[in-house]
């Protein structure tokens, strides 16, 4: 089976516990579709999906934009938060072992979120780490940490 959807995908698809297939497309949705391949639901993101997206263990999407937002979406495509970073989003989100949403942006920021828990929206910045290439050759620093 196949589904039609708006645009290119260039993202990876996520497979979620009851089978839904995750992914982002060219036109700024991210879509759910069921293992038949029929259409469960999308959510319109304010710009083009080239993120793959991640499940976090309680089911809740995360995927990145160029709309420089990180998207926090509910199982049945709904929003459930978002974050906005300085810069296009085009990395895909990685999920630590404690939940925390590591993902980097165009801003040369990677960012370490908290999660939205189930009775708030809010999405914390934990930590921030900006990167600059190196002046000794063939190794990267760190260029500042900041916590919070």
């Amino acid at each position: 089976a196949s589904s039609k959807i708006g645009d290119w995908v260039r993202s990876s698809p996520a497979i979620m516990a009851d089978g839904t297939v995750v992914v982002g497309s060219r036109d700024g949705k991210v879509y759910f579709l069921r293992p038949d391949g029929s259409l469960k639901a999308s959510f319109k993101t304010g710009g083009r999906v080239y993120s793959s997206p991640s499940i976090m263990a309680d089911g809740t999407v995360v995927v990145g934009s160029i709309d420089g937002k990180i998207y926090f979406l509910k199982p049945d495509g709904s929003l459930k938060a978002s974050f906005k970073t300085g810069g296009k989003v085009y990395s895909s989100p990685a999920i630590m072992a404690d939940g925390a949403v590591v993902v980097g942006s165009d801003d040369g920021k990677v960012y370490f979120l908290n999660p939205p828990q189930k009775t708030s929206k809010t999405v914390s910045r934990t930590m921030q780490v900006t990167c600059s290439e190196s002046k000794i050759s063939k190794s990267i620093n760190a260029g500042s940490r900041k916590e919070r």
